[in-house]
């Protein structure tokens, strides 16, 4: 199989897929088994935070330390360990420590393409640019690993602001690849969206954007704000998913009807429970593995109920499963772990099925 990006610690504690805890302080140093399980809580507590619990859970689930943790022990780690055995990777256990509170500590800008100084330090790349590699990690300084389509990869130097890129990996630390030029986002209040190919810090939400279309072909720029500072809407009054203001936490920005034909009518309504009555809304008004069926837009029927989406062995006959499967063919698989049998690697947590048997996690196939 294929991947382009090269950092395999960054993919699995950066995720919005990644329990909260208020933070990991302590002293010494840590395994890297131990990093991983203390990364995967303090980056869940850091994006709580910074997101708000609402959209985090809407995003990852009700668990996101076990999913973080299952991705690094099942996919990430096992390539580090690879790496550390080939002398390609150096782990610092008390850098990893202090990348570990830094993590926790972060501010909501700093978590942006984990430019985190103190993580750099805890995985020590060795392979000089120009030379071969599998990951990020392995390249010496702020190098990263340009991965066509299969293994090895180059350790390349990433690229200032301003300059092309195909990725954020080409670009330098709290830079993105946008509109495929090397930016900063942007920040609390800028303008965002709208065809620009601007987007927002992390912690920042883009509000009031269109995309370019035939009746506006300019599109129309939003702003940048934080999510928890638009949560204002109370229960039972007007909200805006696309506008702000949004709903207050554990509420839904909820389309109970059409004004004139066209204009929707978004009101905030109170979370529904399995069986419950829903409407589509922002975030999800039904529990975590439902979903809200029964809404036609077209006919006018816009409350449905919340029911449960299937699991493994059931028919999916919308392509959606619970969590921890996924459909294949019309039915829900369950979703395997190493030394587990499988049929392709999207039956995998780590991503790889080889031979049969689902395997510790690989970036990409050898040449």
């Amino acid at each position: 199989m294929g991947m382009r990006d090269g950092r395999a610690i960054g993919i699995a504690t950066w995720l919005v897929m990644c329990a909260w805890t208020a933070g990991c302080d302590g002293g010494g140093s840590l395994t890297l088994d131990e990093y991983g399980a203390e990364s995967a809580e303090a980056t869940c507590a850091t994006i709580e935070r910074c997101y708000g619990p609402d959209l985090v859970e809407a995003l990852a689930g009700p668990d996101c330390v076990g999913s973080a943790r299952r991705t690094l022990e099942q996919a990430s780690l096992p390539q580090i360990e690879a790496a550390i055995a080939a002398g390609t990777v150096q782990y610092d256990g008390a850098a990893a420590r202090e990348c570990v509170d830094a993590v926790a500590d972060a501010s909501c800008a700093a978590i942006d393409r984990a430019s985190l100084p103190a993580c750099d330090d805890a995985f020590v790349g060795t392979v000089a640019a120009g030379g071969a590699c599998a990951l990020n990690e392995e390249c010496a300084g702020d190098a990263f690993c340009r991965i066509e389509l299969m293994c090895p990869g180059t350790c390349q130097a990433r690229v200032p602001s301003g300059s092309a890129c195909e990725g954020d990996d080409d670009c330098q630390a709290a830079l993105r690849c946008l509109g495929g030029t090397c930016r900063a986002p942007a920040g609390d209040g800028a303008a965002c969206g709208g065809g620009t190919g601007i987007q927002c810090a992390a912690g920042l939400v883009c509000l009031g954007q269109q995309d370019p279309s035939a009746t506006m072909p300019d599109g129309v720029t939003g702003l940048c704000r934080s999510l928890p500072a638009t949560q204002t809407a109370a229960i039972g009054t007007a909200c805006n998913p696309d506008d702000g203001p949004l709903c207050v936490s554990g509420a839904s920005c909820a389309l109970i009807g059409v004004t004139g034909g066209t204009t929707p009518v978004f009101e905030c309504v109170a979370a529904s429970s399995s069986g419950g009555a829903c409407n589509l809304g922002f975030p999800d008004p039904c529990p975590f593995d439902h979903v809200c069926e029964g809404v036609t837009l077209a006919t006018g029927d816009f409350e449905g109920t919340c029911v449960a989406l299937p699991g493994p062995g059931d028919a999916c006959p919308g392509g959606r499963c619970a969590r921890d499967a996924w459909c294949s063919s019309g039915t829900c698989r369950a979703v395997q772990s190493v030394g587990s049998a499988c049929g392709s690697d999207a039956d995998c947590f780590s991503g790889f099925c080889d031979g049969g048997t689902c395997a510790e996690g690989v970036l990409c196939t050898e040449r």
